[in-house]
């Protein structure tokens, strides 16, 4: 869906300064928001954060099943989610197999109080 939006000269100037050459302005403001250059599917967006918020600890993958999206698209969510202090991760660390590691990261809703129920890992 499309939306038509006035701004003024100052505010185009701004944006014209994060550019790059053939941006369209709707990319200029995607940037400057931080998301992708291109939308990606706001139903698979939705998807991943209600499945976050339903499930608060799991892994990127576990998300991406629970969501019914591709782990590409989880991953891609979940850093979004991130990068607008939507969500935070914690570093999953295992010691089989030849000594301690980092394998990955658990997820959480940013409000969620991940500290008072560990996980097992």
């Amino acid at each position: 869906m499309f939306r038509t939006i006035r701004i003024d000269d100052e505010v185009m100037a701004c944006l014209e300064q994060h550019a790059r050459p053939g941006d369209t302005p709707n990319q200029m403001v995607r940037r400057f928001l931080g998301m992708e250059d291109t939308p990606s599917k706001p139903d698979a967006a939705c998807a991943v954060q209600a499945a976050l918020r339903a499930n608060p600890g799991l892994t990127a993958a576990e998300l991406a099943h629970a969501a019914g999206v591709g782990y590409s698209t989880a991953g891609k969510a979940l850093a979004a989610l991130a990068d607008k202090g939507a969500a935070t991760r914690t570093t999953i660390y295992r010691t089989e197999g030849g000594g301690p590691g980092r394998t990955g990261y658990r997820w959480w809703p940013a409000d969620y109080d991940h500290t008072s129920q560990p996980r097992g890992d």
